[in-house]
């Protein structure tokens, strides 16, 4: 997995959020994937995290959903403390929120 990161917002009362974004090969599960990108993020172990992908949203339709929707799809959802959003062009942004980005 490849990442950048880069910061948004915190002036002027705006909520402080730093989006990373990964680039993942299509054949790895996506369980696998989101779990990796959300730990790398949160400086935790995959497998001490304590958020399960089953708990934030169904495996099963989000793979079929990013498999069919092509280039163009894009799936968010809450895991945790941090919003994922998956692409259809094979990247995962992972945005911690500005009580994330304080700690």
């Amino acid at each position: 997995m490849y990442s950048v990161s880069e910061p948004i917002g915190g002036t002027r009362g705006e909520p402080r959020e730093r989006t990373t974004v990964f680039e993942h090969p299509g054949d790895d599960p996506i369980e696998v994937v989101v779990t990796e990108a959300v730990s790398t993020v949160a400086d935790v172990d995959p497998v001490q995290f304590e958020t399960r992908l089953y708990d934030a949203v169904d495996p099963d339709s989000l793979r079929r959903v990013i498999r069919s929707g092509g280039a163009d799809v894009e799936v968010s959802f809450r895991f945790g403390d941090y919003r994922v959003t998956l692409l259809g062009d094979e990247r995962i942004a992972i945005t911690e929120s500005s009580e994330t980005v304080d700690r």
